[in-house]
């Protein structure tokens, strides 16, 4: 397969950020929650890359994972949609995908880090 690669971008809200937001750094963590694993048919075979959001002056989206309103100042964009950082997991292993790089791949409509894919 020839594999897709797509950057993560980064976005922002109208919300004032989570106390623990400072806690993790700009482009690399944010704010962890119990969530749920994706639930979406992606594209068979293809890398996708997922953008850190800056959320400060934005409507206020919905998680694609948990479906949960993100009010977090960062959150992630794979796959054209919103995510949590906890909620943007790969489905074979569950790591977070944030906290291992910044590309996702999906195949047979699952989502997964590049270790699973390959």
């Amino acid at each position: 397969m020839n594999p897709h690669y797509h950057r993560y971008a980064e976005l922002s809200s109208p919300h004032p950020p989570s106390p623990d937001n400072n806690n993790y750094p700009m482009g690399g963590g944010g704010h962890h929650h119990n969530g749920h694993g994706p639930t979406m048919n992606p594209i068979e075979g293809h890398q996708q890359g997922f953008h850190h959001i800056n959320n400060n002056n934005l409507p206020i989206k919905h998680c694609a994972g948990c479906s949960g309103k993100i009010t977090e100042r960062f959150f992630l964009q794979a796959l054209d949609r919103f995510w949590h950082n906890s909620c943007l997991k790969c489905n074979c292993c569950n790591v977070l995908l944030a906290e291992v790089g910044s590309s996702c791949f999906t195949k047979s409509g699952l989502i997964l880090c590049k270790s699973d894919y390959s």
